[in-house]
């Protein structure tokens, strides 16, 4: 997967991901024997846009957006969005 393809995923918007096409993380497994770079190819070979995600809230599929800061320290949810989808 090259850079262009990440940042394209980054700038998806929630219309353009389909709940059932997003992986389940809470059923993958981690193999801390591997490096951090390898264990991060490893997490983005398998999940493919790693910026959304799929969860479930009180019965609702809700699909939920990553974000990123700049210095890639801190991560957040778009909570407007996840809001956003389960009022619609």
């Amino acid at each position: 997967m090259s850079i262009d393809e990440l940042e394209r995923m980054s700038n998806m918007d929630f219309d353009e991901v389909d709940f059932n096409d997003l992986p389940d993380f809470d059923k993958r497994s981690i193999n801390e024997d591997k490096s951090v770079e390898d264990r991060l190819i490893d997490f983005i070979r398998e999940v493919g846009n790693p910026y959304f995600r799929k969860t479930v809230i009180a019965d609702v599929n809700v699909v939920v957006k990553i974000n990123f800061t700049n210095d890639g320290s801190v991560f957040g949810n778009n909570v407007q969005g996840m809001i956003n989808k389960i009022l619609h």
